[in-house]
């Protein structure tokens, strides 16, 4: 109990570990500034005009990742609905392989599946769109945030590395001890005491390290890592390349593995696993070096690039959603 209480007051002086809603909160006047400037409720969303809402929510994860050319995609597969056969999986895939909601957030509802006995568990459950996609071994994986302001200029706004949630042994503590005293599982320690069942009352070597979660999302107990030093010329002509062809995509967060920095550079081996519109984070502000301050910086500056670049779409024409069309999804995401 005195760790748990330990955990709750550390997680929650970690602004990292807030509701989203409660971090972003300060930022409604921000929205309401830019809002009578541009004399548009919802310019938001005209930040990127090829996806729905402008990338804020209740758009297909699917349809984003179809607007890149398919040599930076991984096998990806959109359903619908589930299929009743359950060894469609087949078709296209092998183990592992990803499966996730198509209109999910944050990485609720994203799963790695290693086996069959994984795959009855999470077939069972399916009732809404999903996509199942080839799954990435290259151990590098990061965020990268690109804009474009139209006749303007382009750039990485953003780079974050991920750390996976990782158990390092110490020589002296059981794996399930090892769990229990990390705090990025906290509310994962159900899920992997049933994972590494059999393997609890092992002791780790002091210095190994093994992994416990493949999937590179924070409510998976990964770690973000402010990696804005990677930041180059080179870096913003690979996105621009990526990029070229696709009409409407301004802004947003492309969440990618690749096998090696120099791979990076050269825009070579990148599989971009997510892409994110107008509700993209520059996630490198979680980073253990970052106070609320400095952060909440970098959110307004976020929020200045967003307004330039819905700014010079609404000058070229580009049109925010309609009202009527913002009330219905947003209704439908807050049922969701």
């Amino acid at each position: 109990m005195a760790k748990e209480n330990d955990f709750f007051w550390k997680r929650l002086a970690r602004f990292e570990y807030w509701p989203s809603w409660v971090f972003y909160a300060p930022f409604l006047i921000v929205w309401l500034y830019y809002a009578i400037r541009l004399r548009s409720w919802l310019y938001f969303t005209a930040v990127n005009p090829s996806m729905h809402m402008g990338g804020l929510f209740r758009y297909s994860k699917g349809e984003a990742l179809e607007l890149l050319p398919e040599k930076y995609l991984p096998k990806t597969r959109r359903f619908d609905e589930r299929p009743e056969n359950a060894e469609f999986y087949k078709t296209d895939f092998d183990f592992p392989f990803i499966c996730k909601p198509d209109f999910g957030e944050r990485g609720k509802g994203v799963w790695l599946v290693r086996n069959e006995g994984d795959w009855k568990k999470i077939y069972s459950e399916l009732d809404e769109p999903f996509m199942l996609q080839e799954f990435v071994e290259d151990e590098l994986e990061f965020g990268i945030f690109y804009y474009r302001i139209l006749g303007v200029n382009s750039g990485v706004f953003s780079v974050t590395a991920k750390g996976f949630l990782s158990a390092v042994g110490d020589g002296e503590s059981t794996l399930k001890e090892l769990i229990q005293s990390n705090m990025r599982a906290v509310g994962r320690e159900e899920y992997l005491f049933d994972r590494f069942s059999s393997e609890l009352d092992r002791v780790l070597p002091k210095g190994e390290t093994l992994v416990l979660e493949q999937i590179g999302n924070h409510c998976r107990g990964t770690e973000f890592i402010d990696a804005n030093h990677l930041i180059n010329d080179q870096l913003v002509k690979v996105f621009d390349e990526i990029t070229k062809d696709i009409k409407g995509f301004h802004y947003g967060r492309f969440d990618l593995k690749v096998r090696s920095l120099e791979d990076l550079y050269k825009g070579e081996t990148i599989k971009v696993v997510e892409l994110n519109g107008v509700n993209s984070e520059a996630t490198h502000i979680y980073g253990q070096n970052f106070t609320l301050g400095k952060a909440y910086a970098v959110v307004l500056k976020q929020h200045r690039l967003a307004y330039e670049v819905a700014k010079k779409n609404l000058e070229h024409g580009f049109k925010p959603q309609p009202l009527s069309t913002f009330v219905k999804e947003l209704y439908a995401h807050l049922r969701s």
